[in-house]
């Protein structure tokens, strides 16, 4: 009775690891395009510090 359920089990589990990936590379995708337009639209130097000195005429 295994042998004959086993392909339908290997076969779930290799669609969900697909669905999975496509998922995971649509993501990714999505955000690469995001940054880039989040960059076009608000350019900034990048500082890894999180600090403000680019910010001027906007009071804290």
């Amino acid at each position: 009775m295994i042998k004959h359920v086993l392909p339908y089990v290997v076969g779930s589990y290799g669609a969900a690891i697909l669905i999975l990936g496509f998922l995971a590379l649509t993501s990714l995708l999505r955000y690469r395009a995001a940054r880039r337009r989040l960059a076009a639209v608000e350019p900034r130097s990048r500082r890894s510090d999180g600090s403000d000195h680019g910010r001027q005429g906007v009071k804290s």
